[in-house]
């Protein structure tokens, strides 16, 4: 008799389990929960142009002013140093250095005249005196004046022939090295009908003007 009372009970309490179920899913379908979705508000960052910076062109007027008249300033002192060192090159060379810088490209390369162009006799010609220009420049041998570098001890064999007459374009492109100092690169020392020393920098004729 327990037994079976116990047996009810426990039916009665599934029981009421499940009609509080049913009626919970009832109400669930007749009251449904509304989900709103939730947007999370990001707020409006306006973003403002930056002004772009005057220019004061003024300064950039006085700043190109004041260089160029730099950059004239520095040409002009160039042009005086050239100047200056013209007239000390002249003060230093004597009329009978001319004449002799003139008889040497005379005697050692008058000859290409008939065999030459114009324009290639007279680069003969200056090459050949720019040699002993450099020569004197550079101290070569221990020789400081054109006469010491003509008539050092085996250098110029033409030495014995400088009582030709000369014409006189050729006493005026000694004038001009004179002047203008010598033409090719400064170590250009060497002059003869073969090649030598570090490398020839002209060959006319027979000749070949070459450097240290």
């Amino acid at each position: 008799m327990n037994r079976k009372r116990k047996k009810n009970r426990k039916t009665g309490f599934e029981k009421g389990i499940i009609i509080l179920a049913m009626v919970f899913a009832i109400t669930i379908l007749a009251f449904p929960i509304e989900l709103k979705e939730v947007k999370a508000e990001v707020p409006e960052v306006k973003v403002e142009p930056i002004p772009e910076p005057e220019m004061d062109w003024s300064n950039f007027t006085s700043i190109y002013e004041e260089d160029l008249e730099v950059a004239k300033a520095e040409e002009l002192a160039i042009q005086k140093a050239k100047a200056e060192e013209k007239k000390q090159r002249v003060q230093q060379t004597s009329e009978s250095d001319v004449m002799l810088l003139a008889r040497v490209m005379h005697a050692e390369e008058g000859i290409l005249r008939k065999k030459l162009s114009y324009e290639e006799a007279k680069m003969a010609h200056m090459l050949a005196g720019s040699v002993i220009l450099n020569r004197r420049n550079m101290h070569y041998l221990g020789d400081t004046t054109i006469a010491e570098v003509i008539y050092a001890p085996g250098q110029y064999a033409c030495i014995e022939n400088l009582n030709q007459k000369i014409p006189q374009e050729t006493i005026e492109w000694a004038q001009e090295l004179i002047d203008n100092g010598p033409i090719g690169p400064s170590n250009m020392i060497y002059q003869a009908e073969f090649e030598q020393g570090s490398e020839t920098y002209a060959h006319i004729g027979n000749q070949y003007f070459c450097c240290k």
